[in-house]
């Protein structure tokens, strides 16, 4: 859709549905402006403490960054769809006032690709791995880390992704994700192994007698009796007397009379 935007030259906004989506702005085929909600804006950016004021091509420059940062957060994230919507140009500038900028469609693309290769050994979503400290990972430990590393060392709490610790640094989304894939390769970081809060345990399937297949490895087991009509027919029957036995309690009454 973006490589046709510029050959056509269009004028609009693609909008991305997912997690965490956001949007294309085009101005005649150029991407002026990137939006997601997976990675700080432009005016986050602007909100970072800095010595000298910035001028208009040092804000040119942080909506590039940001426009760039946009893009990856989208690409990183799940994408479900995408629809485009007309609107007319913001001239050189963005609906918010600031100023804009003009990337080429192709040269965005290619930029996206290059950074999801650039962290794809790490096998890590910026969006939804929750990072913790290893026991090497303690301030004390990383005390002779890189400025950058130390911070995000700082904000991870066991409960954050990159891109929670990316909006509470104020930097873009691809800094903190590269920061954190050199601290995972050097042991100070780990990726949460453990399911979020409220999220329930998937139930066990429920099996119907006989779909373990365990009764077509046994020999068949023979029919069980038919139940008696007359349960007084089940009851055990007292034996019949022995003959002998009973001849001899006759004759026993006989001689304790005679005496």
């Amino acid at each position: 859709m973006l490589g046709d935007a510029a050959i056509t030259g269009r004028t609009g906004v693609l909008q991305v549905d997912g997690d965490p989506g956001g949007e294309f702005r085009l101005c005649g085929g150029d991407v002026v402006d990137v939006r997601s909600a997976g990675t700080p804006t432009v005016i986050d950016l602007l909100t970072r403490p800095s010595p000298i004021p910035l001028g208009d091509h040092a804000i040119r420059l942080l909506a590039r960054m940001a426009a760039l940062d946009g893009a990856f957060a989208i690409a990183a994230g799940r994408i479900d769809g995408y629809r485009w919507s007309p609107e007319s140009c913001c001239g050189g500038r963005d609906p918010a006032g600031r100023p804009a900028v003009a990337i080429d469609p192709i040269a965005l693309f290619a930029e996206t690709e290059r950074r999801l290769r650039a962290v794809a050994p790490a096998r890590l979503s910026p969006h939804r791995d929750v990072l913790c400290l290893t026991s090497s990972g303690a301030i004390g430990s990383a005390a002779d880390a890189h400025p950058d590393a130390l911070q995000v060392l700082r904000w991870t709490n066991g409960s954050r992704t990159c891109r929670d610790i990316a909006f509470q640094l104020r930097r873009g989304l691809f800094a903190v994700t590269v920061c954190v894939c050199v601290l995972l390769a050097d042991g100070l970081l780990a990726v949460r192994q453990a399911r979020r809060a409220g999220s329930t345990p998937a139930a066990l399937p429920r099996r119907s007698r006989g779909d373990s297949g365990i009764n077509d490895m046994l020999p068949p087991r023979p029919a069980p009796a038919a139940p008696p009509a007359d349960l007084r027919a089940a009851l055990p029957r007292k034996p019949l007397p022995d003959k002998a036995a009973q001849e001899r309690a006759e004759r026993t009454p006989k001689k304790v009379k005679e005496s």
